[in-house]
C-alpha cells in the first residue's frame, strides 16, 4: 500500500468521523452580498437559457387526439 495514499485517506478520514462531533467547530454562514450576489447570476443565467431554448424548440400546442377516449366507468 502508498504511504502517502495511506496517510492522505488517514487524514481525510479523522476529519470527517470528528467533524460529526458535537463539540465540533462550526463555520458561521457567508454573509449574502449586496446586489444578488452568484445566485442572480445563476438565475439570469438560466433565463436566457429557457430563451435560448424557446427559439430553438417552441412548445408545441397539446391538441387532444381524437383516438383518446375518456374513461367513463
Amino acid at each position: 500500500m502508498d504511504p502517502v495514499g495511506y496517510h492522505l485517506a488517514l487524514g481525510a478520514t479523522e476529519r470527517h468521523v470528528m467533524s460529526a462531533r458535537p463539540d465540533a467547530p462550526v463555520r458561521p454562514d457567508r454573509e449574502s452580498i449586496p446586489g444578488g450576489g452568484p445566485g442572480r447570476f445563476r438565475r439570469s443565467t438560466a433565463a436566457m437559457l429557457r430563451q435560448v431554448a424557446d427559439r430553438l424548440a417552441p412548445a408545441q400546442p397539446v391538441v387532444p387526439s381524437s383516438t383518446t377516449r375518456a374513461c367513463t366507468s
